[in-house]
């Protein structure tokens, strides 16, 4: 058995797979997210964390996925408690317990709630459904009501699935195992003729056109195409095109749907190379410096120098 078969517990890749969220989670591979916070740095990669308005996004793409009633059934709205008074913090713990959550400590003292509430984000509690602010949920139904009155949003996702995911072996023979095995999961997959075509449903304050087209480099959105669209091939599926359904967080809500051309992502693969290469060099480089073990030039950028001259500087 080779040290490859021992790290994936003699699985044969590529695999495509329909795996729940949790069921993906647990599946062995790099992740394109942890991979492009590589192009910054490898070291800033290793402490990545979600942010607020990406467990929004995670919210909304499972309303969209099974529907906004459906999804409701399985989260709780927190309601409007003031937590700053003692009576408050013991609402707040009876609201917690009416909804799954379980406090493992000590309820015989008088004032066990407000024990409880300071431990909310301790081992004391099992969780029970996810907790939603109210004012995230009335955001949530809005876009929810933005995306399904989106016709050609409307027409994608009712020809999509929700649950496919890939693993392959990206072949880097220099990555050390838990790197070289990749794998990615779908927002929603389209099988089209002999194609399959990736679409990501997005949360972003400005879907136009314009700063769409922006973000999408900025933020990465070609990297992680790129990294998705690879993976289909290597699991020997026939790309198609890659989608964005960009839906608006504020009002007036709005939706668009969004191409990436070929030339987007040849461009997000190139980013995907540097990411792995940035990997591979910190990984070999014993004092693990973020930025590598040369000195950074600092060169004028050319609209400076463009601007200088038209002033006659």
């Amino acid at each position: 058995m080779s040290p490859n078969d021992s790290f994936l517990g003699g699985l044969e890749l590529p695999r495509v797979l329909h795996l729940s969220d949790a069921e993906y989670n647990a599946l062995v591979g790099e992740r394109q997210t942890h991979l492009k916070a590589c192009l910054k740095s490898p070291k800033h990669a290793s402490v990545y964390k979600k942010s607020n308005s990406l467990q929004r996004g995670s919210w909304f793409d499972a309303m969209a996925k099974v529907g906004i009633e459906k999804f409701q059934k399985t989260v709780a709205i927190i309601p409007d408690i003031n937590k700053a008074s003692n009576k408050g913090k013991s609402n707040y713990v009876d609201f917690l317990i009416e909804h799954g959550w379980k406090y493992k400590g000590s309820q015989n003292e008088n004032e066990w709630r407000v024990l409880a509430y300071k431990q909310l984000n301790s081992s004391a509690w099992n969780k029970g459904k996810e907790l939603i602010p109210a004012s995230d949920w009335s955001d949530l139904r809005f876009m929810y009501d933005s995306l399904m009155n989106y016709e050609m949003a409307q027409i994608i996702m009712d020809h999509s699935e929700h649950n496919l995911c890939l693993q392959w072996d990206s072949k880097d023979e220099e990555l050390p195992f838990e790197y070289r095995v990749w794998k990615c999961q779908f927002d929603f997959s389209w099988k089209e003729d002999s194609k399959t075509n990736g679409i990501d449903l997005k949360t972003d304050i400005d879907p136009s056109p314009e700063a769409f087209q922006k973000k999408v480099f900025d933020l990465g959105y070609d990297f992680q195409a790129a990294f998705y669209m690879k993976g289909l091939e290597e699991c020997g599926v026939t790309p198609g095109i890659w989608l964005w359904i960009a839906v608006e967080t504020k009002e007036p809500w709005t939706t668009h749907v969004h191409y990436a051309t070929p030339e987007t992502i040849e461009i997000g693969w190139r980013r995907v190379q540097m990411a792995v290469d940035k990997l591979k060099s910190y990984l070999k480089d014993d004092k693990k410096r973020p930025y590598g073990t040369k000195v950074n030039h600092i060169k004028p950028p050319r609209w400076l120098d463009y601007q200088l001259k038209e002033y006659g500087y």
